[in-house]
């Protein structure tokens, strides 16, 4: 049986998420925390990790410092014809 760590788990759930919900836009880190019940401190460490190997796009937060609302960093189109 194939067994990943809660890092890996809650990186592609978070993933999946994004996948699922990208016509909506970008979507916050807490928003995929509570749809989840990730604790968000985790997942704020996981998501920039994905960011910075391109498996999803980050965007700067209002205030410009935060990683983060996050999309795919693909399209639909691109990845799956």
């Amino acid at each position: 049986m194939l067994r990943f760590t809660k890092r890996a788990d809650y990186g592609l759930m978070a993933i999946h998420y994004i996948a699922r919900h990208q016509e909506s836009g970008s979507i916050s880190d807490k928003r995929i925390a509570d749809e989840f019940g990730i604790p968000a401190e985790l997942l704020a460490k996981i998501l920039p990790r994905l960011a910075k190997r391109k498996l999803i796009a980050s965007h700067n937060g209002p205030k410009g410092g935060r990683m983060g609302p996050f999309s795919a960093a693909w399209r639909s189109a691109e990845r799956w014809p």
